[in-house]
């Protein structure tokens, strides 16, 4: 089932911790609460941020993440998502917004604290109503990228772990291009360069990323390998690598992935569109694809997280339908799947890992308000996490 139906949930769904603690984390504009407790072998830190919904779609190396939180107005009728990056010390503020934009979506962060995202404004802008930006967490304002000569909009999906490499895309007339900005630190600036394809226009792109690997050697994406007669466009996984200073192209498979992350030695976490959703997978350069299991009952899920360890990370999902819900889980390259214990009621996501194996996501969780009476019920919202793995 989809994710949306069960972010608030009855609050029967009260969870048994036996200890947990309530803390402040410090923020730019606001204090932001922490709900530090212990579950299924799992050291866990929620980020109480949001009264229904909150992600953390990326970790670096330090703990550091980016996601987003739903947060209503006035009249809790509309919900609007705000993406917000925190420290691995808990310094927790919003990715700032843009003069004339009206929404940004960060995608990504390095190990240096650079975050990378899109930044969106209403059609006919003037100087485009799609915009890629870096933000360096520790500067108030973002920084656009350049766009290459005639496009007028950018998307960035992905970072090398030192922050001088971004992937995204390119649009402009009649084509949608894979996009690499590389830093020049001796002009102290963003180089952009297209990567080489078959051919301009590469839709698949804009679901399926183009990602590049931690070390910023290998760049992998799904881009149109052919034009079929009956209009649709068929598209293929290449990878890109750099040689004598060009990037050079090469097809991986003709299977069509949504690609989600790529550890240093060439393994691609991802998944595969299916009739009861998306499937889960991780592929290899030399084409090899293997799909992963499922936990007992389900029918699909996501791979979204791969580290160096080999360790996949993401969730299994049982079929459509009132009950139930996508369940967090890790898997071996062989594809056997295992359950992570993040609370009680078991429902949540993993989005990344990183080389600690410290996993990051969003956990539905049981709390009880500080402001609450004794008699009063406990609040239930799917919080964003960040877990480390107890030692034995």
């Amino acid at each position: 089932m989809s994710f949306k139906s069960v972010f608030v949930l009855s609050s029967t769904f009260l969870l048994g911790f036996a200890t947990f603690f309530v803390g402040s984390l410090q923020s730019d504009d606001k204090v932001s609460k922490v709900l530090k407790r212990e579950h299924g072998g799992w050291s866990i830190e929620y980020l109480q941020n949001s009264t229904t919904l909150s992600q953390a779609t990326a970790i670096n190396a330090d703990g550091a993440m980016v996601g987003f939180k739903e947060v209503p107005n006035e009249n809790l009728t509309i919900f609007r998502s705000v993406y917000f990056y925190c420290g691995k010390n808990g310094d927790c503020k919003e990715v700032p917004m843009p003069k004339g934009f009206t929404n940004v979506e960060a995608t990504a962060i390095s190990d240096t604290n650079l975050v990378v995202g899109r930044a969106t404004r209403p059609m006919g802008a003037e100087d485009g109503s799609l915009r890629a930006f870096v933000w360096d967490t520790k500067k108030p304002e973002l920084q656009m990228l350049p766009r290459p000569e005639n496009d007028t909009l950018g998307d960035a999906h992905s970072i090398s772990a030192d922050g001088t490499r971004i992937t995204g895309y390119s649009t402009g007339f009649e084509r949608l291009r894979p996009t690499l900005w590389s830093w020049d630190a001796k002009k102290s600036e963003w180089k952009v360069t297209v990567l080489p394809t078959l051919h301009e226009y590469n839709p698949y792109l804009m679901s399926a990323q183009l990602i590049i690997s931690p070390d910023g050697k290998t760049i992998v994406g799904c881009c149109t390998e052919q034009f079929l007669p009956d209009g649709t466009i068929d598209s293929a996984l290449y990878v890109w690598r750099e040689e004598n200073g060009q990037w050079q192209r090469k097809m991986v498979t003709k299977e069509q992935l949504y690609v989600k992350a790529i550890n240093n030695k060439g393994q691609i976490a991802g998944s595969v569109a299916a009739q009861h959703g998306r499937l889960p997978c991780v592929a290899t350069l030399d084409g090899q694809i293997k799909m992963l299991d499922f936990l007992e009952g389900d029918v699909g899920g996501e791979a979204r997280g791969i580290n160096e360890q080999s360790i996949i990370v993401g969730w299994s999902d049982d079929p459509h339908g009132p009950d139930g819900g996508p369940v967090p889980c890790s898997w071996t390259m062989e594809g056997k799947v295992t359950r992570i214990e993040l609370s009680e009621s078991g429902f949540g996501a993993v989005f990344a890992i990183n080389e600690k194996g410290q996993i990051a996501g969003g956990a539905e969780v049981s709390y009880r308000a500080e402001a609450a009476k004794a008699d009063d019920e406990e609040e239930v919202a799917m919080l964003a996490f960040r877990a480390t793995k107890k030692s034995n």
